[in-house]
């Protein structure tokens, strides 16, 4: 069982894996830095650290009032810069200057004008329509994403439902299993009714010793049966359960709240009623028995009368003798009977008890060599009771 759940579990666990890595990849989809850390990118603007050795303390910005004393004119500024140009400097001077002056010198031209509009103005549409395609493209495939995102959200829910659902079913099935392993090593043993529960066994057996061996088997087996009615009552619980209702039952598990009402009023009216109708059929069997049994002795008896009856007279003094001794034979043999009588009702409830106990109390069932001894020792018992 646990086996099952353990691959159920695995697999489980690898399909919310695959889907919060296509979840991941559909994010990555719509926010191109998704994932990214911000702090190494080259978009933050560097801070300059004064306390590095690559800053230079000894430069100071120079106030205007700071100077060599030495007053220099902007005349004379211009015409060092002039004397330090090249050729090609100037002559690039020279051309950037002409094309400053000419289009103010040349006549205007409307219709080139009008051209230039027209052109500028047709690219600004094609443009414009190309980014409302892409735009409009660009929305759809993020409402595309957005739909692939819900569904996967909501598998991923189901199976982060089902990944915690099979793990407190295991939990909850390997704590039950290791309970009745526990009380399985008890029903060999009798138990004491204090708490903590004491386990012995004696070197040989009596009838008081067996009878508390049954009882506290039967205990040790009904506890088991409780357990296990209690582990698929919670396990049939934690599978009906929905998203919404899992906490509830995962809290009344583990609080212990969350337990079967148990019938026993109708358990021990439904085994006593077996109890009498099996106790009245032995009864109604040994009553039989009991009635062969004195029919015979009846018989015996008027047999012993006639052969008395038919006996001399000149030998009063035998008879006499001979009835005493037969008085007191059939005294004897009457408490024989009543004795044998007895142990035949003891053995014969023992045996009774013995078939009530393996029918409804499903005890540890007797070796054949037992039933076998107590059936000749009634056997023996009848054969005396006629003899």
């Amino acid at each position: 069982m646990t086996d099952d759940l353990e691959k159920d579990l695995q697999e489980a666990q690898a399909e919310l894996a695959k889907l919060t890595s296509k979840i991941s990849a559909i994010n990555k989809q719509k926010n191109p830095s998704y994932g990214k850390d911000r702090s190494t990118s080259a978009v933050k603007r560097k801070s300059i650290d004064y306390n590095s050795d690559e800053y230079d303390r000894s430069k100071k910005r120079r106030s205007r009032g700071e100077g060599n004393g030495v007053k220099i004119t902007w005349k004379e500024k211009v015409s060092e810069l002039r004397s330090q140009e090249t050729n090609d400097e100037k002559a690039r001077k020279k051309r950037l200057f002409s094309s400053l002056l000419l289009p103010n010198l040349r006549p205007k031209n409307n219709l080139l004008e009008t051209k230039l509009k027209e052109s500028a103005e047709k690219q600004k549409e094609k443009l414009d329509s190309i980014e409302n395609s892409l735009r409009e493209k660009k929305e759809c495939e993020i409402e595309d994403l957005q739909k692939q995102e819900k569904e996967l959200y909501d598998k991923k829910r189901q199976a982060e439902l089902l990944v915690n659902k099979l793990s407190l079913k295991k939990a909850i099935i390997e704590k039950a299993e290791r309970k009745i392993l526990n009380l399985e090593g008890c029903i060999k043993f009798i138990q004491t009714k204090t708490v903590p529960r004491l386990s012995f066994l004696p070197a040989k057996h009596t009838l008081r010793t067996t009878e508390l061996l049954k009882k506290s088997s039967k205990n040790v087996r009904d506890e088991i049966e409780k357990i296990s009615y209690i582990t698929r009552y919670q396990v049939n619980q934690i599978e009906n359960s929905s998203s919404a209702t899992f906490k509830d039952v995962a809290r009344g598990i583990e609080n212990g709240t969350l337990v079967p009402e148990f019938n026993e009023d109708k358990q021990n009216i439904e085994t006593t009623k077996t109890d009498v109708s099996v106790g009245d059929d032995k009864q109604a069997e040994v009553s039989n028995e009991k009635n062969k049994n004195t029919k015979r002795e009846s018989s015996n008896s008027f047999n012993s009368s006639n052969r008395e009856e038919t006996s001399d007279d000149e030998e009063g003094s035998k008879e006499s003798d001979a009835e005493e001794e037969k008085s007191n034979d059939f005294k004897g043999s009457s408490m024989e009977n009543e004795s044998a009588e007895e142990e035949i009702d003891t053995i014969v409830n023992d045996y009774d008890k013995y078939k009530n106990n393996n029918k409804t109390d499903k005890c540890e069932e007797m070796t054949d060599d037992v039933v076998e001894s107590k059936e000749t020792e009634t056997s023996n018992v009848l054969d005396k009771s006629n003899v």
